[in-house]
């Protein structure tokens, strides 16, 4: 078997030949799978919020921080869910300054939904991004298919597990 790529007129069709009993079939063209009135959406632009984990963080968490999810769900990268450029070396006054809060209250805030496992801090060797933090994929997700190596950091985390059960 082989194949080839052929550049076709409008009038023209592709046919399969079976050499031995000379019989030939049209072979018809991929239909479009998008349904009419329907538009196919870019995910860069889109996140998907997982319905049971915003009802879990709704309980546990104050509006001023469900209000800080919904920024880093806003900040997180297409297919990563990293976060750049928050990380652990970002200061209590930039971290106050990006999401609207008082300083004092930043450390508090931040330890919370750390310990909830609303977000990781990844440390890599080397690299432009050595820090980072990386959203938690249970709670919203930017992409298609979500990698293991994201998942794996959030599979024990509180928010994984009221949202698996």
């Amino acid at each position: 078997m082989y194949t080839k790529t052929l550049k076709l007129e409008n009038h023209e069709s592709v046919a399969i030949i079976n050499k031995e009993t000379g019989e030939f079939k049209e072979v018809k063209p991929r239909s479009n799978n998008i349904p009419s009135g329907s538009v196919l959406q870019k995910f860069e632009t889109f996140s998907k919020v997982n319905d049971k984990a915003i009802a879990f963080l709704e309980t546990v968490l104050s509006n001023e921080e469900m209000g800080i999810v919904f920024k880093m769900i806003k900040r997180s990268a297409y297919e990563t869910n990293v976060m750049i450029p928050l990380n652990d070396e970002i200061s209590y006054r930039e971290l106050s300054q990006e999401f609207n809060i008082n300083k004092d209250k930043v450390n508090k805030i931040f330890s919370k939904l750390f310990k909830l496992g609303v977000y990781a801090q990844v440390k890599v060797a080397n690299g432009p991004n050595s820090e980072y933090w990386t959203l938690n994929p249970f709670i919203s997700f930017k992409g298609r298919i979500i990698s293991d190596s994201i998942k794996v950091y959030f599979d024990k985390t509180i928010i994984a597990t009221a949202v698996n059960n």
